[in-house]
């Protein structure tokens, strides 16, 4: 049979053997919430985070986009308007596949086809530009 100690469980018996409720416990002989065992949830949570931002940036660099280090892996196929183009680069022949890379004026790198004839007027356009 229990005995009237144990259905109480919001009661703790002090050092003298009196009970002693939650609110009058010693703070010393408590678990501190910043213990080591409630900061290993929190340790976990920033190490999935940051492996996450490190995966996203390496797949957004090597989804076409070509920053000068990157080579293109696909073309874009959109039409891309002349006056939002700032400049343009070749990327490296060491590239398995050939790729012009305009740079708009946000900043933004657009791999194309080097054979397309859009993309011919397009580098003509800014030849032009860079000479007057």
């Amino acid at each position: 049979m229990l005995g009237s100690r144990e259905m109480r469980p919001n009661r703790k018996e002090g050092l003298d053997g009196s009970r002693v409720s939650p609110k009058q416990r010693d703070p010393h002989t408590e678990t501190p919430s910043w213990a080591p065992g409630t900061m290993a949830p929190l340790k976990m949570l920033a190490l999935v985070t940051l492996l996450l931002g490190a995966s996203l940036q390496h797949i957004h660099a090597a989804r076409g986009t070509n920053v000068g280090r990157e080579c293109c892996l696909e073309y874009f196929k959109g039409a891309i308007p002349l006056r939002k183009l700032k400049t343009w680069y070749q990327t490296s022949e060491d590239c398995s596949r050939d790729a012009i890379v305009f740079v708009t004026v946000q900043d933004r790198a657009i791999c194309s086809d080097p054979n397309n004839k859009r993309v011919k007027n397009a580098v003509k356009y800014l030849q032009r530009l860079e000479r007057s």
